[in-house]
């Protein structure tokens, strides 16, 4: 038997202010963010002023799917190229992509959730809607990146 290690409200909300300082300070368009614990579940959704309604929606399905796979949204419709930067997937995906769907009515493949992992083991996820989708993934997994460093220290 193990412990179940998962993100803490505390936790939650010292990554949503970070998200939303960096956010709010950049001069990109508002965004909406979710975290949720290890097993998708939101600990905290917040919109900022300006952010459509849609992307609450977004948010949270990114971060739910980060936590539950421990991967990247990202890695769905992208993958790294061998500069590093991020390209998007040839478009034959669509069937994978819509049986995906059928078992798993929550999936996403859309950019922008970041797992939180600490000692090896996934304890949540972070979700960011509202701007481009390689964008929302940027500042989901700066966030995570910088949470988790902060933990170290």
């Amino acid at each position: 038997m193990r412990d179940l290690k998962s993100l803490t409200y505390a936790d939650a909300r010292s990554i949503v202010d970070a998200i939303l300082r960096s956010a709010g300070s950049d001069g990109g368009k508002a965004v909406t963010v979710c975290v949720s614990d290890v097993f998708g579940e939101p600990l905290i959704v917040e919109r900022t002023d300006g952010a459509s309604g849609r992307t609450v929606a977004f948010a949270m399905a990114k971060a739910r799917q980060a936590a539950i796979t421990g991967q990247a949204t990202a890695n769905e419709a992208h993958e790294l190229s061998p500069s590093g930067d991020w390209v998007a997937k040839a478009k034959d995906t669509h069937r994978k992509d819509g049986n995906l769907r059928t078992n798993n009515p929550g999936y996403v493949s859309l950019a922008g959730g970041f797992p939180v992992v600490t000692d090896g083991f996934v304890v949540g996820g972070v979700g960011v809607s509202g701007r481009a989708q390689l964008e929302d993934h940027s500042i989901a997994e700066v966030a995570v990146q910088h949470w988790v460093a902060a933990l170290r220290n």
